[in-house]
């Protein structure tokens, strides 16, 4: 039995995607074998169905590139982002030592506010810095005469650095040795605190000295 060439086209799509019955199958192939204008359109119709396949397939390929792609870009920018916040770290500690030791190396003056004490300890003249730590120490022996009295005396003067008076509790001190017992640390009668000028201060007496002793704090006196 014949069958017209709409009936057959009306199946076609059925036959190319396979889900029609057997029998229709057989119909189909009979009528494309003798039927050569059913035959081109069932040849246009697969060669449609392969284009529509190789432009999903680049589809498909195009967005697995796409995604390939974002993922890579996120990938360095991510790992921008941790360079980036790694350098900025490195350079905050570099920048921070760099502030420390500049700290540590500003030596000043320690000027008297109640932070510094002299007691003789075993002997030895010790004094005491709070708040800080000292970093040098520098005095000299005077011997000073008053209403006909020879009083020998030590005058000192301490520097230490911004860093350890920053970090340092104000309840934390440390002691230096101000004149050791080998030293005749016995013959002293007093000693003080003197920021001002140390040059040839063993060799002025009179109105000069008095002028010194006005200037310093005395920190320590000998009992007598």
């Amino acid at each position: 039995m014949k069958y017209p060439c709409n009936l057959i086209r009306d199946i076609l799509p059925l036959y190319v995607d396979n889900v029609c019955s057997a029998e229709s199958k057989e119909i189909v192939k009979t009528h494309l074998a003798d039927c050569t204008v059913c035959t081109a359109y069932f040849q246009s119709m697969i060669a449609q169905e392969q284009e529509i396949d190789i432009s999903m397939s680049c589809d498909k390929d195009n967005e697995v590139k796409k995604a390939s792609s974002f993922r890579a870009v996120k990938k360095k920018i991510r790992h921008k982002q941790i360079i980036i916040a790694i350098s900025s770290m490195l350079v905050l500690m570099v920048i921070l030592f760099l502030v420390i030791g500049i700290l540590k190396q500003s030596t000043r003056v320690v000027s008297y506010e109640n932070n510094l004490s002299v007691s003789m300890v075993d002997g030895n003249l010790v004094g005491r810095l709070y708040g800080s730590e000292h970093i040098s120490l520098k005095s000299k022996t005077v011997v000073i005469r008053q209403d006909g009295q020879a009083f020998r005396c030590v005058f000192y003067i301490l520097t230490d650095s911004i860093w350890n008076d920053m970090i340092t509790s104000e309840t934390v001190f440390s002691e230096y040795v101000i004149c050791p017992k080998d030293k005749r640390a016995d013959a002293i009668d007093r000693v003080y605190y003197y920021t001002g000028e140390y040059t040839d201060l063993e060799r002025i007496q009179g109105a000069e000295m008095e002028s010194v002793i006005q200037q310093s704090q005395l920190l320590w006196e000998k009992n007598t």
